[in-house]
């Protein structure tokens, strides 16, 4: 699984200056391998709170100020890099189990709104920035849609 030794030689070889030298390497596959065998692999679920799409990079700003914001209460919050299609992004939230979906797009973005959509029910809500944590916290809690 690991392995190690000196390499003495091997900085002289690749450069004009020897220096001593040590190292090592784990293989991980192979610790993965043998934490299955023996039953010890925890199982990973992975599953946010709230996915987060910005529908064009114009709203880049707006998205991480929401994630800071919905961080900042302890919700567990994920959302795409810069530059991917909103068809990826509502992929990624899927993948991700997300709950609950913020969207924010041009219209939101200049009305300084988001569309908060629970992603079991498709029901969407548009509510003000200012609202959004609120709204989250109700849908994640089991409230209605529509209130």
């Amino acid at each position: 699984m690991a392995g190690g030794g000196r390499y003495d030689n091997l900085l002289g070889m690749l450069s004009r200056k020897d220096a001593p030298a040590a190292g090592f390497g784990m293989g991980d596959v192979v610790l993965e391998d043998l934490l299955k065998e023996k039953g010890l692999l925890p199982q990973w679920v992975e599953e946010s709170d709230v996915y987060i799409v910005g529908i064009t990079t114009a709203e880049r700003p707006v998205v991480l100020s929401a994630v800071r914001a919905l961080r900042q209460v302890g919700l567990s919050v994920a959302y795409s890099l810069p530059g991917a299609s909103p068809k990826k992004q509502f992929k990624g939230a899927d993948e991700a189990g997300a709950r609950t979906l913020v969207v924010i797009g041009p219209e939101e973005r200049e009305a300084g709104q988001v569309k908060v959509k629970d992603s079991r029910t498709r029901v969407e809500k548009t509510v003000s920035n200012k609202e959004m944590i609120a709204c989250v916290h109700h849908l994640l809690q089991g409230g209605p849609e529509s209130d």
